[in-house]
């Protein structure tokens, strides 16, 4: 009795590999004489468009990234026609002028100890020129990478007319205050850039 159910166990799976053998070469067959394409590109309905893409004119993004002479033609210059080209606005502040970028100078020198000079020195450019074009201030470093519809579908839970700041913060060890992580980049409200 065993012998039999082990016999019928192997015939109905060498039946079950013949029909899927068969049913795939059957189904390629019937797809070669119906023309049908495996690779067809995908049509997107205008409605059917991915929010973050709707969210271009509403959350108005300003952009500035930290950089300096040395980076302008390799890093500054991959920002620039990557995310760069998703902030409404982008600038670089800079210690030297370039033709090929759009550059705010600031007359310091470039050292780890002259950053928050730099930073301070953007956000009054962007206080005192584009406040109130604009909903978001992004800081970035030109060793950041940034995806701009993630971030405009973040900031459009918000509203830049509260007091916020979003990204890393560290901890300050001593008589400093916390500080957000430039390295990493973050936001500002324009509420924020306000105060």
């Amino acid at each position: 009795m065993a012998k039999r159910c082990r016999y019928f166990d192997v015939v109905n799976i060498f039946i079950c590999v013949v029909l899927l053998v068969l049913g795939f070469y059957f189904g390629q067959y019937l797809g070669h004489l119906t023309g049908y394409e495996r690779m067809r590109p995908i049509q997107r309905d205008e409605l059917e468009q991915p929010t973050p893409d709707r969210l271009f004119d509403k959350v108005k993004v300003f952009c500035w990234v930290a950089t300096h002479r040395v980076s302008h033609k390799t890093k500054a210059r991959a920002i620039s026609v990557t995310w760069g080209q998703q902030c409404n606005r982008i600038v670089f502040v800079s210690n030297a002028t370039d033709d090929e970028l759009p550059i705010i100078v600031v007359k310091l020198n470039e050292s780890r100890s002259e950053l928050w000079s730099k930073t301070r020195e953007a956000f009054s450019w962007a206080y005192n020129n584009v406040l109130d074009d604009y909903d978001w201030f992004l800081k970035a470093d030109d060793d950041t990478y940034m995806h701009m519809e993630n971030l405009r579908a973040l900031l459009n839970e918000y509203s830049p007319d509260d007091a916020l700041a979003i990204g890393h913060q560290f901890k300050s060890q001593g008589d400093y205050p916390d500080y957000h992580s430039g390295g990493a980049g973050y936001v500002l409200s324009r509420e924020s850039v306000r105060r």
